[in-house]
């Protein structure tokens, strides 16, 4: 419902995805159970240098990030 609502309201399509709060500590925070995922807009995925204005930002902060392209699709199988 979330990825629709994006799309309806001018984000575009889904790029690709992430995940998130993948340790117990980063749950804690939150306080939430589990990891979560969910879609990036292909309008916010940048291969080279982007400026983004900050007053468009929501909650700015600095995070490592590490982002993988596989080379083909990966086989389909019984779990997420």
């Amino acid at each position: 419902m979330l990825h629709r609502w994006q799309q309806v309201n001018g984000q575009g399509q889904i790029g690709g995805y992430k995940i998130g709060c993948t340790t117990m500590v980063m749950q804690e925070l939150p306080q939430i159970p589990s990891p979560v995922f969910g879609g990036i807009p292909a309008n916010r995925i940048f291969s080279d240098k982007a400026e983004l204005p900050f007053s468009q930002m929501h909650m700015p902060g600095i995070e490592c990030e590490i982002a993988m392209r596989p080379g083909a699709d990966l086989p389909l199988g019984g779990a997420p």
